[in-house]
């Protein structure tokens, strides 16, 4: 029972990294049979460790390792829009905030875009000790799935933390910070300030919108 039991958690895995390689890409997904689930996922998880290798080749023989610097600078301009920013501050902050993904595009020729991971910045950061920040950032976005209620705007959270969980593993920590902050946190505060101007006194489908 547990051979059959993994086998199909297996079988399954495979067609979920096959869907969400279409999702991530926009694409629409059509099943074309199990041996082109696996050539997805092979394909995806190559694609994932391809700017890892590159990264670690630079890194930190070219470029000294950024000790955190890229989650600082994540923090700071991923929550301020660059079109509110006359002095140029923001997008050089965004541009620390991205700096490996430069290294690959500045240390390589290649023609075509390489991607990015949250590895490769783990590693940039701090070398072999970057899995700790991968399992801190893991432990984040599982607690933000978690927090559901039974109200639209919960749901609305859950969907739009279901977009970012399949798509994260190809993006950077600016992205997690940014999206989360103009889907989210933008929304929820134009909702109490919407809530307030209408007398609801914050409910939202009979939920305080604090509790949300």
């Amino acid at each position: 029972k547990k051979l059959i039991s993994g086998m199909i958690v297996l079988i399954l895995t495979i067609f979920l990294i096959s869907f969400i390689r279409y999702f991530r890409e926009g694409k629409e997904y059509s099943f074309n049979g199990f041996l082109s689930a696996l050539f997805d996922v092979l394909g995806e998880l190559g694609g994932s460790f391809f700017p890892v290798v590159l990264i670690i080749k630079v890194c930190p023989s070219n470029h000294s390792f950024l000790y955190g610097k890229t989650y600082f600078y994540s923090l700071l301009a991923g929550l301020i829009p660059e079109s509110l920013d006359f002095t140029g501050t923001i997008t050089a902050w965004t541009t620390n905030a991205t700096l490996p993904l430069g290294w690959i595009s500045g240390d390589y020729d290649y023609t075509f875009g390489t991607g990015y991971s949250l590895v490769a910045e783990a590693y940039a950061n701090f070398g072999e000790f970057g899995w700790i920040v991968l399992f801190l950032t893991g432990v984040l976005v599982a607690k933000l799935l978690k927090q559901t209620k039974k109200n639209h705007f919960s749901q609305y959270v859950s969907m739009v933390l279901l977009f970012e969980f399949f798509t994260v593993a190809r993006r950077n920590f600016y992205y997690i910070i940014n999206h989360t902050f103009y889907c989210v946190i933008i929304v929820y505060f134009l909702l109490l300030l919407l809530c307030k101007k209408k007398g609801t006194q914050g409910y939202i489908d009979g939920t305080k919108i604090e509790d949300l």
